[in-house]
């Protein structure tokens, strides 16, 4: 399944340069775009039992507390060109940040520990882009990325470190998003994860012992979406 995934997206992200010979490509002057987008969320969560977020890969564990305080936010650069009408590709770069603050009674003399986990990553990747209805100032696209990506991740407890771990892995998957123009410069993004799966190793920092782990997500929620802008040039 997995390996057929693989071929599948692949072969989706690659098949447009064949395309890009085509007559049906967007005027000269227009065949280039920059762009960015960012996703923020906060929430709290009073009297709770969820799992601490993680590197990917590393085991989540329970936490059953009486306040919970996670932000997320993360932003993404990119460079692409449009290959055809529809097809396009692109490079970028994406940093992502996660804080996790949870006030847990449990502790042995009832007073509150503070727990705090901290998530960071970076992502280098490309993508390609599929839009339908391109004569429409509203658009809706596919976008199949491959990515690789660098995380870590912080535990500290009342200030202290009780763990910190590392992790490098390679994503493949694809997003859905839509776009409008408005005007022969300037769009707007909304876009969402859909799709990913994840294969790589994690270690605890300071280690040199790998710990291999792979996932597969398929998800859209409010914390997964961007909005950005794109320039055209």
């Amino acid at each position: 399944m997995i390996r057929l995934l693989w071929i599948l997206a692949l072969a989706i992200l690659f098949s447009n340069l064949a395309y890009s010979q085509e007559s049906n490509i967007k005027e000269e002057s227009k065949n280039y775009f920059v762009g960015g987008n960012i996703g923020f969320t906060s929430q709290k969560n009073p009297n709770f039992s969820s799992p601490i977020i993680s590197v990917p890969g590393i085991t989540p564990f329970i936490v059953f507390g009486n306040t919970s305080k996670r932000t997320n936010y993360n932003f993404s650069i990119y460079i692409g060109k449009n290959l055809t009408k529809n097809w396009s590709g692109a490079i970028n770069m994406s940093y992502s940040s996660s804080l996790s603050i949870t006030d847990n009674f449990s502790s042995v003399n009832g007073m509150p520990l503070e727990i705090e986990n901290q998530v960071r990553g970076i992502d280098f990747g490309v993508f390609t882009r599929y839009t339908f209805a391109t004569d429409n100032k509203l658009q809706f696209y596919l976008q199949p990325f491959l990515r690789y990506s660098l995380g870590n991740q912080d535990l500290l407890q009342d200030g202290l470190e009780l763990s910190a771990q590392e992790s490098n892995s390679i994503n493949l998957g694809f997003s859905v998003g839509a776009l409008y123009d408005i005007n022969d410069k300037w769009r707007i993004i909304l876009t969402s994860s859909a799709m990913t799966y994840r294969t790589g190793t994690w270690n605890v920092s300071g280690s040199d012992l790998d710990n291999n782990f792979s996932t597969f997500d398929t998800f859209i929620n409010l914390s997964s979406l961007r909005f950005g802008g794109e320039y055209i040039f």
